[in-house]
């Protein structure tokens, strides 16, 4: 029974994993006998780091590629352009046009501007 206190303790401190209490319990026989709520601990977040590097893998990418909104041939520019940019309007979830950069708009008399 001491060595399952033992367990007890170390889990509860975080210095054995869960997959360890539990391989190491059920050497010692034990395996029925331990507590479920036992193994019921708080997750912590990782750290946020400054920094770094972000990578995307994407496939139908090409070295004529650009982030000029005029050249866009492909779906990966587009969303990477999208990602980087806001636009003058955007559509909401019921299909309306919104403003995202501009204020307002109108057509001109003869909807030729």
């Amino acid at each position: 029974m001491p060595e399952l206190k033992e367990l007890e303790h170390l889990l509860k401190e975080g210095k054995i994993t869960r997959r360890e209490f539990i391989s190491q319990a059920s050497v010692l026989g034990l395996m029925a006998s331990f507590s479920p709520s036992l193994l019921i601990t708080q997750a912590e977040a990782a750290k946020p780091k400054k920094g770094g590097r972000l990578r995307i893998g994407s496939s139908g990418n090409s070295m004529m590629d650009s982030l000029d909104p005029r050249l866009l041939t492909d779906i990966m520019p587009q969303v990477v352009n999208q990602c980087l940019r806001n636009n003058l309007c955007e559509i909401n979830y019921k299909g309306f046009l919104i403003p995202e950069l501009a204020k307002s708009w109108e057509a001109s008399p003869d909807a030729s501007k």
